[in-house]
């Protein structure tokens, strides 16, 4: 899972929380990246990412998934289960 986020960016910091949370309490090991658009703009610009917070979901090296905008632990553990599946 990756996090683009930016310091300026008051839902980044929420999502961050949310997001962290979910990666340490699932029960299979989930990686948990944080990406600063402010300091890393091509892996951003690489990936399309036009606005933050946003959460990707990847396997294989290949995207499954993205959340845009601020999601709770509740919204990203179903959307995680429903990848599972």
């Amino acid at each position: 899972m990756i996090h683009f986020t930016a310091p300026w960016c008051p839902p980044c910091r929420l999502q961050s929380a949310e997001a962290r949370r979910f990666a340490e309490a699932a029960d299979d090991p989930i990686g948990f990246i944080e990406v600063d658009v402010s300091a890393d703009i091509t892996d951003a610009r690489d990936l399309s990412i036009v606005a933050v917070p946003t959460l990707l979901f990847m396997a294989g090296g290949r995207e499954l998934r993205r959340l845009s905008g601020f999601c709770t632990r509740d919204e990203i553990a179903a959307l995680y289960n429903r990848l599972r599946e």
